[in-house]
């Protein structure tokens, strides 16, 4: 690299100086105010706590939730479902990405492409949509069972959430100039142990929309448990309890993992990137025009194999296919628009050239990440609610305004340029609002929580319709109500796959967190 003049060498450190600052500033604040609402939780798991007398006048109980809890022989089954849960999606991940990653590898350019965009679909196809397109596929006598589930519930995670490694390894071999042979064992593992990081974590809104009274035994989970528990059957105490064992278990995974998942990470993305990518948009066109068109066959496929009708009609005045649609498309936007924003003022810090203090924000941004696992904590449930922000629209953007994924993704972009362009920096911004948008909009556990009236969200009115429908002839008409719904992220999805250059589809790791 040739020597900087030393007036450019100034004008580097300060702009990377000043950013840095921002960053730890940030890093520094949103810390506290995670901690200040894990210490809230924490307090409330020593208390019985009386939602009309508010936390401070709710009795003191000391250990007893503790103990009761983990005397529990329901809880004690809850925790080997998580644990299991957990152990068999790392494992499955593992063999499909090798698999997958491989073949794909093999494959011509133009089909590898095809699949890891039809994969990306599935990544952002929400749950109620997606659980709907697998009852109507296979029926539910195996959803039913629950020690098929115990098997079936972690593949069915595996394949919706593979579209992330797949995407991570097609970027990977695209972005770099030496390939490795090694990347698809690399991600996969990569991938796992991430995944491992979070063994307390069972995709809640997935989990939500498979469970049944009949599959209790083997689905319920610490997520599901915590829900149950709190929101739904108002005792605090005890979900909060759970909240913090979560977290703990979460501080253990982290220590025991942190040091492979980082060895990984240097191994993956290391080595210089090519200069320029491919930026012929015709060639990202066809095979995401093919994967569209795959994805709506594959969707609709069931529906139509039993030949149901898909007449909205059918379903009478309670769809609304332009007011709650429209609005939550503005809603996620706004969230998203914010999020990207705290992101990349977080990010400095990482792109500076002292490496001290890139350890210091990565230990601050792996405590932020670990204490922002729980969405149903009633610390962030009492806030929202204190605000007066309680089913409202104001609530799903005040809830989802933050996200670490989207700070670990912005790093990931960046880490290679100190001194991001103008350009660049941009481009990471709008790749990352892109996906957090289709995340925000397609995540109905956030409006299951915030927004009891089901009619206010296009996702909880299609639970409802999944919940009430009775004629065989409705079902086709939910399923394409599903699909209209799913729509947006679905086509946020696509644009930011043809019009961004391939770097900043890195922006795809956002979606990877166990919400």
């Amino acid at each position: 690299m040739s020597q900087m003049p030393d007036s450019v060498q100034s004008h580097y450190k300060t702009r990377n100086n000043g950013w840095t600052i921002v960053s730890l500033v940030f890093l520094s604040m949103v810390l506290l105010f995670h901690i200040i609402q894990f210490g809230r939780e924490f307090i409330i798991s020593f208390k019985a706590l009386n939602i009309a007398q508010g936390m401070s006048n709710s009795p003191w109980v000391g250990f007893k939730n503790y103990s009761t809890l983990l005397s529990n022989f329901t809880f004690g089954k809850v925790l080997g479902n998580t644990f299991r849960f957990n152990l068999l999606f790392s494992g499955m991940s593992f063999i499909f990405v090798v698999l997958i990653g491989y073949m794909l590898n093999s494959l011509p350019k133009v089909i590898s492409n095809v699949i890891t965009t039809f994969m990306g679909l599935l990544l952002f196809l929400p749950a109620e949509a997606f659980s709907g397109w697998i009852i109507h596929l296979i029926g539910t006598e195996i959803l039913i069972n629950p020690m098929s589930m115990r098997f079936f519930y972690p593949f069915l995670c595996t394949i919706k959430y593979l579209g992330i490694p797949l995407i991570l390894i097609a970027i990977r071999n695209e972005i770099y100039q030496e390939r490795d042979n090694l990347i698809p064992i690399k991600i996969a593992g990569l991938y796992s142990l991430v995944s491992l990081v979070f063994v307390s974590k069972s995709f809640l809104t997935l989990a939500n929309a498979f469970t049944n009274p009949l599959n209790y035994e083997t689905m319920d989970m610490l997520d599901t448990y915590t829900y149950r528990t709190g929101l739904l059957q108002a005792d605090m105490s005890m979900s909060a309890t759970v909240g913090v064992i979560q977290t703990l278990i979460t501080i253990v995974s982290v220590a025991v993992l942190f040091v492979p998942i980082l060895a990984l990470f240097r191994s993956i993305f290391n080595g210089k990137r090519k200069v320029s990518f491919d930026e012929n948009y015709l060639a990202r066109w066809v095979p995401s025009v093919i994967s569209l068109v795959l994805f709506v066959a594959v969707y609709f496929l069931p529906y139509i194999n039993k030949a149901y009708s898909f007449d909205l009609t059918q379903l009478g005045e309670q769809v609304n296919l332009t007011n709650t649609i429209f609005v939550f498309i503005i809603v996620s936007a706004i969230s998203a628009l914010i999020a990207s924003a705290l992101a990349t003022a977080m990010s400095g810090a990482f792109l500076n050239t002292n490496r001290l203090i890139r350890i210091f924000a990565g230990i601050l941004l792996t405590i932020i990440t670990v204490l922002y696992i729980s969405p149903t904590g009633y610390s962030g449930y009492s806030l929202i609610r204190n605000m007066g922000l309680l089913n409202t629209v104001f609530a799903v953007i005040a809830s989802t305004l933050f996200s670490s994924a989207a700070v670990w993704a912005m790093i990931c972009m960046l880490r290679d340029e100190p001194t991001p362009k103008g350009n660049s920096l941009f481009l990471s911004m709008l790749g990352l609002f892109l996906i957090q948008t289709a995340l925000i909009y397609g995540n109905s556990t956030v409006h299951l929580v915030y927004l009891p009236q089901m009619h206010m969200s296009p996702l909880l009115i299609l639970r409802q319709l999944f919940q009430v429908v009775g004629e065989p002839l409705d079902r086709g008409a939910v399923g394409f109500y599903g699909f209209v719904v799913s729509l947006p992220p679905l086509l946020l999805f696509l644009i930011a796959n043809i019009f961004l250059p391939k770097d900043k589809m890195l922006a795809i790791i956002s979606a990877g967190v166990k919400s």
